[in-house]
């Protein structure tokens, strides 16, 4: 069965489940994007799918993006979570002399 998949009320295309998972995986589909299928009185959205919660940032990331101060919100992937902690300004540490 295909399912069709829009973003921002524009029809991305129709794939099947087996073929969301890569796609979410490689952020070209995100969990925040609506899906449909035949036999469906509504649209949902593909965090609802196991394919779409399975590439959902943890508990324990979003407590890190959390503690970091670092946006996020109930669609974030983790490899969303990747780029955050990768984007982030290093700071300086002080070097502690002995001796």
């Amino acid at each position: 069965m295909k399912v069709h998949i829009a973003r921002d009320g524009v029809l991305l295309g129709k794939w099947t489940q087996t073929e969301l998972y890569p796609l979410l995986r490689a952020s070209e589909l995100f969990p925040s994007d609506y899906y449909w299928h035949e036999g469906m009185t509504e649209w949902g959205r593909l965090a609802e799918l196991p394919s779409g919660k399975s590439v959902l940032a943890t508990p324990a990331q979003r407590q890190m993006l959390a503690n970091h101060g670092l946006p996020f919100d109930e669609f974030t992937t983790k490899h969303q979570v990747s780029k955050l902690m990768d984007s982030r300004p290093c700071t300086d540490k002080t070097a502690v002399v002995h001796g």
